[in-house]
């Protein structure tokens, strides 16, 4: 028996749909996709994103009293953290600073607040408009690396901390103490 136009039609229908239904699948997969890499994207930054470091004068009068407070509010502790010396500033200053000098390195930061000491060396080159405050780099518990400058901003590097900051190693500035303790 010869097709007629009506098996014509219902083959151009059937094709019809079988290409939408193709392109169905392939859209959601795509849409899939993006969503599971914005998933991840959110998790890589959740940690990092609870991470801070501020400096703290308990006596405005005498420098040397400065204190680092690190602020670990993730569910993880951080790794292969330095502390660098940045300026915030309405100008030119650097939100952190690179090498041995300007830097300090704590092994590992678990949940919680943090005392450390305000490394002497910190906390020169104060003036107007301008104030010393600190940088925190670190590995966090997905094995990312990450800068919170002196300005605040979060950015992902690319290599560890040590590397980033160009830093000779050891470090061995590991006494942090809880906050309350001080």
């Amino acid at each position: 028996m010869q097709p007629t136009f009506l098996d014509f039609i219902n083959t151009i229908i059937a094709a019809v749909a079988a290409f939408g239904t193709a392109a169905a699948v392939v859209t959601a997969l795509v849409i899939a996709s993006k969503e599971g890499r914005r998933i991840r994207k959110d998790a890589d930054w959740n940690q990092a994103q609870k991470i801070s470091a501020w400096v703290r004068y308990p006596d405005v009068f005498r420098p040397d009293s400065g204190r680092t407070v690190v602020s670990n509010s993730s569910d993880a502790q951080i790794w292969d953290v330095f502390l660098s010396e940045g300026s915030v500033s309405r100008g030119d200053g650097a939100a952190y600073k690179t090498g041995s000098e300007a830097n300090a390195c704590v092994l590992k930061v678990p949940p919680g607040l943090w005392m450390l000491p305000f490394p002497p060396r910190f906390g020169q080159g104060s003036g107007m408009g301008t104030h010393v405050d600190v940088s925190i780099s670190f590995r966090d518990a997905r094995g990312l690396f990450w800068r919170r400058d002196a300005n605040g901003k979060l950015t992902q590097t690319e290599r560890e901390p040590e590397s980033e900051l160009q830093v000779d190693a050891p470090h061995g500035w590991d006494t942090a103490q809880p906050a309350g303790r001080n």
